[in-house]
């Protein structure tokens, strides 16, 4: 049984579907109701939406937290997954484009940190967008996003990171 929303969140998400899309300056207030409404304290979410919305702001969350992009260094960790399953999940022509950016930075491609920053806002409105149009607040989950980590592709292997760690450990 999938979780029930809000009024308020209705609306906006009704407002979202009618539009086709979400205006940047409600984009982070429906993000926020989405999140404080389907995402819970630990583990998976129990519909398609919440896990959506957990998975995207991992997504911000590393980023403007920790500076890990995806593809690169400790994103490969601890962001890879969260794309994979966005880009399984979120298969539709208004994500295309987003997933083909995060495709290339999963093979290495360099994106400077304001691209980066504006490809996690597209990847929020589409995502909301997404939810908004299949009403995926109201479809069970079955997926974790970290049932997507590829225990070989998603490993901080950058060789230049622990040669400087090894430098700053022999400084001391």
């Amino acid at each position: 049984m999938a979780t029930k929303i809000s009024a308020e969140l209705r609306k906006a998400l009704d407002k979202v579907a009618t539009n086709n899309g979400v205006c940047p300056t409600e984009r982070e207030k429906v993000n926020t109701m989405l999140f404080d409404e389907l995402v819970p304290m630990s583990g998976k979410c129990d519909t398609e939406a919440g896990e959506i919305i957990r998975a995207v702001n991992r997504i911000g969350y590393r980023f403007f937290n920790d500076g890990d992009i995806a593809g690169h260094g400790y994103g490969r960790e601890t962001v890879n997954p969260a794309v994979r399953y966005l880009a399984f999940r979120l298969n539709d022509q208004n994500c295309n484009e987003v997933f083909h950016r995060f495709s290339l930075l999963l093979e290495g491609d360099y994106i400077s940190d304001d691209e980066y920053r504006d490809l996690i806002a597209e990847l929020e409105s589409c995502a909301i967008l997404y939810i908004a149009l299949n009403k995926s607040y109201e479809t069970h989950n079955t997926r974790d996003f970290w049932d997507f980590r590829d225990a070989e592709l998603d490993v901080d292997n950058d060789p230049y990171e622990e040669d400087e760690w090894d430098e700053d450990y022999d400084e001391e």
